[in-house]
């Protein structure tokens, strides 16, 4: 499965949202935002390193084991 971009978001709401991907179920990946030198236009905005990242998330693979193994609840 491949990684889709959830989110570009500050410092201060990285570990909120991670937790909340995690919670609907979702691999969670936090990369930060990197601006290249000649991006003018970008580097007003995303002002110093650390302080933006982007969020990324894939659907975690059902295990195995939940495809009727010890993990089944269907109690049957």
């Amino acid at each position: 499965m491949s990684w889709l971009k959830r989110n570009t978001v500050g410092a201060d709401r990285v570990n909120e949202l991670k937790e909340l991907y995690k919670s609907l179920g979702f691999e969670v990946k936090i990369e930060p935002v990197t601006v290249a030198p000649d991006e003018t236009a970008c580097q007003g905005c995303y002002a110093g390193p650390g302080e933006y990242f982007v969020i990324y998330t894939r659907k975690i693979p059902p295990s195995p084991l939940d495809k009727g193994g010890i993990n089944n609840q269907s109690g049957g």
